[in-house]
């Protein structure tokens, strides 16, 4: 103390004590037993042991700085050992971001000013204090030396311990919290304490010290809080708080590390994909119709083991997971080649876009946050890693992102691209993240941070990475920017020394067009002028020049006078109130064009009712993007235009303008599979965009038309060209899969050069069409409606990704292939689908499949709809009849239609005698009928017709095996048979059938008779009086049910109307497996003779299909010789049975059951159904004397 000049008694007092302290804790500590389990460092005594201790551990935050005791020269430039020359040296070409000037890093920098960083405690010693200065931290009060004055603040802080204040001081280099032993019994001694005794606890010097017990306490420090174990220690009169707890709560942050270091400040930051806690749910709109693909699209076989590692990848890192459960959305997957071999996975969801409910949020004006820009002078830049992926799908939406591939069926767990919605909740997720922090300006996962000096800007920067961490936000590494002086943000340059000016290349476009060379070029210039300039008023006298140019007799001369006018005109087109500030807020659109051998845009804003530019843009294309087809070139640049003006345009909703109509379609809503590779791939760049397309006139572009013919000459850009090269290899990767032969594909592109059309389709391929089909060469005009298809690859014409087969033998080679196996008409559609097309191959493969005689033979029979009878006006006005067999015994039931009350009857014997004589019978007992349906049994041939005009009713069969037709009666039959087979009382069952209500609430017997039955069950007096007035309600009901019937019906078997067959026709009978000729159409609804080898025959409609004469019409002694040829198979001679028999239908398959119960479809024929054929054996057969029908007449 003597050395000290300015020495007190107050001091000499103060460190004093401090020394007599210092010796009587010391003394404590010798005396603690040595012999503990667990052992913690902690320092609350700074010493200089322990100072060495906390410079070991804030050193490894500076791995790889040289020892300052090292003679190894570094280099002046960039501070890296050993010294190295300038052509080698990392900073030759970076910038410094203290100077800005280049050849030099910051750390190096001559005009850098050193500040220390002090932190002042009132109980620190010297040596304290440049520790502290020496790493820069930050304890709760941070301060510049050069500013340091004498009130500064100790090192401490007050912390909430379990909602007791207490003053604790900040050590870093403690591992644990301690508090003394009397401040315990003082303000803790109703929490619990631990035992002590299992603890260990060194200071400096390897000294231990005693431990009286542990308690568990929660610690809170301006809104941040920490659970955290303090240790109890006999002798402490000062709290000490631990390193851990100090980082839990935020009380110190190492601001050098976060500058120079964010990495290892925040390694999670930089690891991987991030993942918010929040899931996104995926909102459909109302009355959405499902869409889902069951075949997956093709993937060529070379790149098959790429694929399967993508998806792999995406399953490894928890972006997709397989789906083996039935999904109603199911989009296809596209696969994008990459440089290296590798590929991108990438979904469709044009369809489920359709119906996705999007998000509306507002984003910041750009005036609004560039105002917030003023006085800045640092920036950082910070760039989302993935940025969709980082937000998780909930269960239900992952379903609806489902896709197939060729290895299975997959979903997506995180936000996917592609999505309308994607970019509109990214930016809400990221505004809510951000919200609070001051000097961040946000636009999707670009992230800006500014400040008015270093200190202001790293304060800021350390709150936004403190607070993406806790999000679970991750970052781009190699996008991020850090401590900058000057960085582009929403179309604008900022920078430390000119503020905010307006970034060069939105006007370079403009700035670098050249002057017209002649009278038309000066033409198209001006009406770009006109359209953007039209509302100022003195524009007349600016382009009065230049109009003169353009007048008749009037030489085209440029003079000085012209060079003026036209600059003065690109300034006007350069600056407000033309030009105009981007406003997310406001309608915008983007109109594009292509030249053939520049690409011209613009993006638009509408103000005050007026469409003002925002930023112009133009370049050349490249050797390759100059053979595109002229569709190609179009779509390119509205693509290359989104992607130039991203900036402005990602999460909001846009219109892109072309003079090219067929993009409305292609870039709109056709499926993705239907276009040309280019078009895919182009589609696929403009998926993260939310856009409709609009067609405009060509008058109308003048500003993309203009600038896209007089391109910057050095308007390519590097992601050009890698465009440029990725789109060759997506090409390249579609046309391998492309399902055709080598030697084929070789076949095909001799037939196409052999070809007089294809010079000529070629050549509008590449030049454009014309706007209207009048114009189009009359060789090629057929081709007009698919020009937006059309393209050149490979030097062959190409529709989509399927090849132009031209005409010639080449195509019906191709029908022939296609219509290998026999396949129907879909599925030959399908293959040619694939690969290969022309102008009208539907209707050919139709056409050739319907000629073919193997899929004639073979066709499958089609349901038509159903044909509902009228309903009959009264009971008993309409009869059915027929026979069935049950239990051995024959019956006949006679059925009402208007009621469906039947009547059954056993027959001794199936004759038409036996069968007239019940009829007589069940006639005299309800009325002779107007109408009796029937089969075309032999029971109701001659005899029974004869009967029929005996007794005046009419009689109506229906066509040969086919029972449909008589449906009613079946039905009947169908009831009959089961009251036999089930009820002993047969009669009982009959009377419980008919008193029980049908679907329209009346009984058989109430519509029959206009009463109810008295049964088993008993029925009031009122019940069973007679009542008509139903009639006409139960006629509507009764039309009603027939009506859903048929619906139902023609629903379940997908019936269609069969086109109506002309006399004379060929047609292939199925049931007789042999062609015939059609002689008439019966009066019977779906009614046909058809005469045959073996005879006439009646057919229904259904039996009958179509055959098409290969070598035109024939007449019928050629049919017959053909027919011999081919040995059509051939009824044997059958005679008219005798006697008792059971009754069957001419032919019957022996399969059909005749007691299944048919649709109600009703096909009635009066008299006779086929003619001279006979159903059975000769064999004779004679009914027992006692079943004589003369006895029952």
């Amino acid at each position: 103390m003597q050395l000290q000049a300015d020495l007190t008694l107050e001091k000499a007092v103060t460190k004093a004590r401090q020394a007599d302290e210092v010796k009587r804790q010391q003394g404590v500590i010798r005396g603690v037993d040595n012999a503990m389990k667990n052992e913690s460092e902690v320092d609350y005594v700074h010493r200089k042991g322990g100072n060495q201790q906390n410079k070991t551990g804030f050193r490894q935050q500076y791995k790889g700085r040289p020892s300052e005791n090292t003679t190894v020269k570094k280099c002046s430039r960039c501070g890296r050992a050993p010294q190295h020359a300038f052509a080698v040296c990392p900073a030759k070409q970076s910038a410094c971001n203290n100077c800005t000037k280049k050849g030099h890093w910051e750390a190096v920098c001559t005009l850098k000013k050193k500040k220390i960083n002090e932190v002042s405690s009132k109980e620190s010693t010297q040596k304290e204090k440049e520790y502290a200065a020496a790493d820069s931290v930050f304890a709760d009060r941070v301060m510049n030396k050069e500013k340091v004055s004498s009130h500064i603040s100790s090192w401490r802080t007050t912390i909430d311990i379990n909602g007791i204040p207490i003053n604790c001081k900040i050590d870093t280099g403690a591992d644990v919290s301690i508090i003394g032993e009397t401040l315990h019994k003082e303000k803790f001694s109703n929490i619990p304490m631990q035992s002590g005794k299992e603890s260990r606890l060194r200071a400096v010097g390897n000294l231990n010290i005693p431990v009286k017990g542990i308690i568990q306490t929660d610690m809170k420090w301006k809104g941040k809080s920490c659970e955290e174990k303090i240790y109890v220690v006999p002798g402490v009169k000062e709290p000490l708080l631990s390193r851990t707890a100090i980082e839990k709560m935020g009380i110190i942050r190492w601001v050098n590390t976060v500058i120079e270091r964010p990495e290892n400040r925040y390694p999670e930051l930089f690891k991987g994909i991030g993942c918010l806690s929040r899931p996104y749910t995926l909102r459909l709109k109302e009355k959405t119709q499902p869409y889902a693909i069951t075949t997956p699209r093709r993937v060529a076989i070379p790149l098959r083991e790429a694929v399967k590692r993508a998806l792999k990848a995406m399953q490894t890192e928890g972006i997709i997971s397989p789906v083996d459960e039935p999904t109603e959305w199911c989009a296809g997957m596209v696969v994008v080649l990459k440089q290296g071999g590798e590929v991108r996975i990438c979904v469709d969801f044009t369809q489920l876009n359709k119906n996705v409910q999007r998000e509306k949020h507002i984003l910041p004006t750009v005036d609004e946050s560039l105002g917030r820009l003023a006085g800045a002078k640092i920036f950082s830049k910070l760039d989302a890693c993935s940025g969709y992926y980082q937000i998780l799908l909930d269960k239900k939406s992952r379903k609806l992102t489902t896709f197939i591939t060729p290895f299975g069926r997959f979903c997506f767990n995180r936000l996917p691209m592609g999505l309308s919605s994607s970019g509109e909740h990214f930016q809400k997720q990221m505004s809510e993240i951000l919200e609070g922090i001051d000097g961040v300006c946000n636009l999707m996962d670009d992230i800006l941070i500014f400040g008015a000096n270093k200190e202001e800007h790293d304060e800021r920067l350390e709150e936004v990475l403190q607070r993406l961490k806790e999000k679970g936000i991750t970052l781009n590494k190699g996008k991020c920017v850090f401590r900058a002086s000057r960085v582009k943000f929403l179309g604008h340059i900022i920078s430390a020394d000119k503020g905010i000016q307006q970034d060069p290349e939105k006007v370079a476009a403009i700035i670098e067009i050249q002057r017209p060379q002649s009278a038309i070029e000066l033409r198209r210039f001006l009406g770009m002028v006109h359209y953007h300039l039209k509302f100022l008023g003195h524009l007349a006298d600016v382009t009065q020049p230049l109009r003169d140019l353009l007048k008749k007799n009037h030489e085209f001369k440029w003079t000085t006078v012209h060079d003026q006018a036209f600059n003065k005109i690109k300034e006007m087109l350069t600056k407000a109130p033309t030009l105009i500030f981007f406003d997310p807020g406001k309608k915008t659109r983007i109109t594009a064009d292509s030249s053939s051998y520049g690409l011209g845009a613009v993006i638009e804003q509408e103000c005050e009712e007026r469409w003002h530019p925002v930023s112009y843009a133009s370049r050349g294309l490249t050797e390759t993007e100059k053979r595109y087809a002229q569709i190609e070139k179009e779509a390119l640049a509205l693509t290359w235009a989104c992607e130039r003006f991203s900036d402005y345009i990602l999460g909001a909703e846009i219109t892109l303008r072309t003079d090219h109509k067929p993009l409305v379609v292609l870039l709109g809503n056709k499926p993705l599979c239907e276009l040309s590779a280019r078009l895919q791939r182009f589609r696929m760049r403009l998926m993260k965009y939310s856009y409709e397309v609009e067609h405009v006139p060509g008058r109308e572009v003048f500003t993309a038309d203009t600038l896209s013919r007089a391109p910057l000459k050095h308007g390519l850009k590097e992601e050009d060209i890698l465009f440029d090269k990725n789109m060759e290899l997506y090409v390249q990767a579609v046309e391998t899969a492309i399902p055709i032969g080598d030697k084929l594909l070789q076949e095909v592109a001799e037939a196409q050069k052999k070809n007089s059309t294809i010079k000529i389709l070629q050549k509008y391929i590449q030049e454009g069409w014309p706007s209207h089909k009048a114009d189009v060469d009359i060789t090629v005009r057929r081709f007009f409606e698919h020009r937006g298809n059309l393209a050149e690859s490979r030097g062959m014409v190409v529709y989509g990704t399927r090849i132009y087969i031209p005409t010639g033998p080449i195509r019906k080679q191709m029908l022939d292939r296609l219509h290998t196996g026999h396949l129907g008409i879909t599925r030959c559609s399908e293959r040619a689908k694939e690969a290969i097309w022309w102008p009208g191959i539907s209707a050919d493969i139709k056409s050739m499949i319907s000629q073919c005689e193997q899929c004639i033979e073979h066709r499958p029979l089609v349901v038509e709809p159903l044909l509902p009878s009228k309903i009959p006006d009264r009971p008993w006005q309409i009869v059915g009849t027929d026979l069935f067999q049950c239990k051995n015994n024959n019956y006949i039931i006679f059925v009402d239609y208007f009621s469906r009350y039947f009547e059954i009857a056993e027959l001794r014997s199936t004759s038409a005698t036996a069968v007239i004589s019940v009829a007589k019978k069940i006639f005299a007992r309800f009325g002779v009928p107007e109408v009796v349906r029937a089969d075309n049994g032999p029971q109701y041939r001659d005899e029974f017709k004869r009967f029929a005009e005996k007794w005046q009713f009419e009689l109506v069969t229906s066509s040969p095996y086919h029972s449909r037709s008589n449906g009613q009666v079946e039905a009947a039959v169908k009831i009959a048979k089961s009251i036999l087979l089930k009820e002993e009382k047969v009669e009982q069952g009959l009377l419980v059938y008919r008193a029980t209500p049908l679907e329209t609430g009346y009984s058989p017997a109430e519509l029959m008779m206009g009463r109810k039955l008295r049964s088993n069950i008993p029925l009031s007096e009122e019940k069973l009086q007679p009542n008509w007035a139903w009639l006409k309600d139960h006629k509507e009901k009764l039309q009603e049910k027939r009506k859903k019937d048929k619906q139902a019906f023609d629903r379940r078997h997908r019936a269609r109307e069969l086109n109506e067959l002309k006399a004379g026709q060929r047609v292939w009978i199925t049931d007789r497996k042999e062609y015939g000729r059609v002689v008439e159409r019966r009066s019977e609804p779906r009614s046909y003779k058809i005469e045959t080898t073996s005879g006439i025959i009646r057919r229904n409609r259904a039996f009958l299909v179509a055959a098409q004469s290969t070598g035109g019409d024939i007449d019928y002694e050629d049919f017959i010789k053909q027919q011999e040829v081919t040995g059509p198979g051939k009824e044997p001679n059958r005679m008219q049975p005798q006697g008792p028999q059971r009754r069957e239908t001419v032919g019957e398959p022996p399969a059909k059951r005749r007691d299944e119960r048919p649709q109600e479809a009703y096909e009635p024929t009066p008299g006779q159904g086929e003619e001279n054929v006979l159903r059975r054996s000769t064999r004779e057969r004679k009914a027992p004397s006692r079943y004589d029908p003369a006895d029952y007449e």
